[in-house]
């Protein structure tokens, strides 16, 4: 397996945070589309639904390539293989295996976006980010 810091971004010095985001139920396609400023990374904190549901279809690319693809995307830690949340706990297999995966820092100029697959989502889905070096 390659090196953690070959995949991602390793370290981190936080520039600028954003509040927790949402986005909208109804909403389709590309959800959001996170550019960092030139130079700097983008490192997500938190990516889930409300507690008790779950949204099925949720992809994630880094760099236009997919990095988590077509998952659940949930807001508890779970054992089901294709359910997953980013936030604060124990990385699990980076979302293969399902449960929760710790903030991720990715590449220096790395666009990252969260896009549903098919159809729109269902329930809000909520986010943070920031960007540094």
């Amino acid at each position: 397996m390659a090196n953690w810091n070959d995949l991602f971004g390793g370290s981190f010095n936080s520039i600028t945070a954003s509040a927790m985001q949402v986005i909208s139920s109804g909403s389709s396609g590309d959800l959001v589309t996170i550019t960092p400023p030139a130079g700097q990374k983008v490192k997500l904190n938190w990516l889930l639904v409300a507690v008790g549901t779950t949204e099925a279809g949720i992809t994630i690319t880094r760099g236009g390539t997919d990095w988590i693809t077509s998952k659940t995307l949930s807001s508890t830690s779970t054992s089901l293989a294709d359910e997953f949340y980013i936030g604060n706990g124990i990385i699990s297999a980076i979302a293969q295996t399902g449960g929760c995966i710790p903030p991720v820092t990715f590449k220096t100029n790395e666009v990252v976006v969260i896009k549903k697959d098919t159809g729109s989502i269902t329930n809000n889905l909520h986010y943070n980010y920031e960007f540094g070096d």
